[in-house]
C-alpha cells in the first residue's frame, strides 16, 4: 500500500460527512492515531527538530574549550573511568629498577624487566676459585660436595731437593711438613796418656715446622731444597789439642718468590777439650729462627730462655724444635736430647 497523509481539515471534512458513521478508512484511522498525546500544532513542532541523522562539529557547542582539538578528543576512545585517578595509580615509565649483586634484568620501565640471578657453571663452584657472587641451587651444592669429598689428597715427598709442581683439582688447602737438618758432632781432643782429654760433643738435631697455606696462593711450582747434616769436625793429629766444632746442619725450606716455609738445621757440637763439652744447640721452636750455637740447648716457645749448660747432662729434649746433642767427658759420651716431632741430637763423644 501506499502512503496515505491527511490534513486537519480532511479528518473534519471526513467527519462532518458521516457524522454517525464509522466510515474511515484504515489509513484514515492509522493516521488519527498518531495525534494521540500531540499538545499544539504538529507541524510547528517538527520544524523545530533536527533530523535524526545528522552531523555536528565542536563549534556548535557553545561552551566547549577552544583549545581542545577533535584529535585530542579521540584520545578518549577507551578510557572507562576517571582519568586521573587512573594516572595517579601508574608509575612512570622513567621509574628504574636497579639489582643488587648477583643479579641481572634491571632497567627503567618502559619494559618488561625480568630479574635473573647470576649463575655459574658446576666446575666454577667446585673450583671454588671464582669471586663472582652467584645463585646456587641445592642440587649444584650437593653435586659439588661429592666432588670434592672423592678427591684423594695428593702427597709429594722430598727426601732430596728437587721441584714441587702444583697439582690439578679442586684443592683448597696444602699442608707443609718438613725438618731441619742435624748439626755435625766435634771431634775430641787428642792428649797425651793420661791427661784429661774428652770427645766432642753431639750435634744437635733440626726443627720440625708444619704450615699450612691456601691452595690457591700457592704458585705453579715452588723450589723444595732439603738441609743436609753438618759435617762433624776434623780430627786433629797433634796431641794437646783440643778438636774441632761441628758444622750447623743445613736448614730445609720451600721457596719460590718468597720462602712459604723454612725449619732450621741444629747446631754442630763443641769439640773436645781439657775439660768437658757441651753437645750442639737444638734448632729452635720457631723455625725461622737459628739455635744459640753450641750451647746444648734449645730456645723456649715462649720465654726463649738464656741456653744452658749441658755438660755432665744428657742432651736437651724438646716438643718441635730439634734435641741437643750430648755432652762429653773423659770418661765417656752421653746421649743427645730427643724430640717429639723435631729430629732427636747426637750423642756426645767419649
Amino acid at each position: 500500500n501506499g502512503n496515505a497523509s491527511m490534513s486537519d481539515a480532511d479528518i473534519k471534512t471526513a467527519y462532518e460527512r458521516n457524522p454517525d458513521t464509522n466510515a474511515y478508512t484504515d489509513a484514515e484511522k492509522t493516521l488519527v492515531g498518531y495525534l494521540t498525546g500531540v499538545t499544539s500544532n504538529v507541524q510547528t513542532q517538527l520544524d523545530g527538530k533536527a533530523s535524526a541523522a545528522h552531523t555536528h562539529v565542536l563549534a556548535d557547542i557553545s561552551d566547549w574549550p577552544s583549545t581542545v582539538s577533535t584529535t585530542e578528543v579521540g584520545y578518549l576512545d577507551g578510557v572507562t573511568s576517571a582519568i586521573q585517578t587512573q594516572l595517579d595509580g601508574k608509575v612512570p615509565t622513567s621509574r628504574t629498577v636497579s639489582t643488587g649483586t648477583g643479579l641481572t634484568g634491571g632497567g627503567n620501565l618502559s619494559a618488561d624487566r625480568t630479574i635473573s640471578g647470576v649463575t655459574l657453571a658446576q666446575t666454577d663452584w667446585e673450583a671454588g676459585t671464582s669471586t663472582t657472587e652467584a645463585v646456587v641451587s641445592p642440587s649444584k651444592v650437593a653435586a659439588a660436595i661429592s666432588a670434592l669429598g672423592s678427591v684423594g689428597a695428593d702427597v709429594q715427598e722430598f727426601t732430596t731437593s728437587g721441584t714441587w709442581t702444583k697439582p690439578s683439582g679442586p684443592y683448597t688447602l696444602a699442608i707443609i711438613e718438613m725438618w731441619g737438618a742435624g748439626g755435625g758432632g766435634g771431634s775430641g781432643r787428642r792428649g797425651a796418656a793420661g791427661s784429661y782429654r774428652s770427645g766432642g760433643g753431639g750435634g744437635g738435631g733440626g726443627a720440625y715446622f708444619k704450615t699450612f697455606r691456601r691452595f690457591a696462593d700457592l704458585p705453579s711450582s715452588l723450589t723444595v731444597t732439603i738441609g743436609a747434616g753438618g759435617p762433624g769436625g776434623s780430627s786433629v793429629s797433634s796431641n794437646d789439642t783440643d778438636g774441632n766444632i761441628g758444622s750447623n746442619g743445613g736448614n730445609t725450606t720451600v721457596s719460590g718468590t718468597d720462602v712459604y716455609a723454612s725449619a732450621r738445621g741444629g747446631s754442630g757440637g763443641l769439640g773436645g777439650s781439657t775439660s768437658s763439652v757441651i753437645g750442639g744447640a737444638g734448632a729452635g721452636v720457631w723455625a725461622n729462627e737459628a739455635p744459640s750455637m753450641n750451647t746444648g740447648t734449645y730456645r723456649d716457645q715462649v720465654a726463649k730462655s738464656t741456653p744452658m749448660n749441658t755438660a755432665f747432662m744428657s742432651g736437651i729434649s724438646n716438643l718441635f724444635g730439634g734435641g741437643s746433642g750430648g755432652p762429653s767427658q773423659d770418661t765417656g759420651g752421653v746421649q743427645g736430647g730427643h724430640s717429639v716431632f723435631g729430629s732427636a741430637g747426637g750423642g756426645g763423644g767419649g
